[in-house]
């Protein structure tokens, strides 16, 4: 991930009445061991050194710590001829941590990829007091590998909100469409970009989330 500056988006206007799927009870797609956020067994991909899905105990970063991620889908609610209509309207995404984050000196990232951005779609926050703050939900586009770098688009979604140890964003079906599949859903957590260092714990999943479901 290239730094940027913060992007604020303008999100779509959500009614009243929308309401999560299963609220309260959402089943998380992704499940992260608690006590590995050490910056050394927390990267899935790491070729040496521990287990990367083992807890190491005291030896964690509570903060940068990766419980679990669910998506949920928002639906608004109306009466039509005496019967019950829920319409998607919405989905959020949910970043579950093991202690409350600290976004003044941490990156925190929720990451997945469909069909129309199979290069990533990056759920981001961070309020470092520089320029590398971050609030927004973003495509990647790689283009053709030229010295562009490729390009950075971003989806209609709410400013993040974060509650406790949790840290969730809410995109508009108007920016990612119901039905589409999100895949290689994962997260991450450290003081670098996605895909870069130091990451503090990393996690990722086999599991998909159909938009609208």
């Amino acid at each position: 991930m290239r730094p940027r500056v913060l992007a604020f988006v303008a999100a779509a206007s959500v009614a009243t009445a929308v309401m999560p799927a299963h609220a309260g009870a959402a089943k998380p797609q992704v499940v992260d061991p608690v006590g590995d956020a050490n910056g050394i067994n927390g990267q899935p991909e790491t070729l040496v050194g521990p287990n990367p899905n083992l807890s190491t105990g005291p030896a964690s970063y509570a903060a940068d710590d990766i419980v679990s991620v669910a998506f949920t889908t928002n639906f608004v609610t109306k009466k039509v001829k005496r019967k019950t209509v829920k319409t998607p309207t919405s989905f959020t995404a949910t970043l579950t941590l093991a202690g409350a984050p600290d976004p003044a000196h941490n990156y925190y990232a929720v990451t997945a990829t469909s069909a129309a951005c199979p290069d990533g779609i990056n759920f981001e926050y961070s309020a470092e007091p520089s320029a590398f703050a971050f609030d927004d939900v973003q495509c990647f586009d790689a283009g053709d590998g030229s010295a562009t770098g490729g390009s950075f688009n971003d989806y209609p979604a709410t400013p993040a909100v974060v509650k406790g140890n949790t840290i969730s964003w809410t995109v508009s079906l108007i920016g990612i469409k119901a039905g589409t599949v999100l895949k290689d859903l994962g997260a991450f957590a450290g003081v670098g970009f996605v895909g870069s260092m130091p990451t503090v714990d990393e996690a990722e999943s086999t599991a998909t989330y159909t938009v609208g479901r």
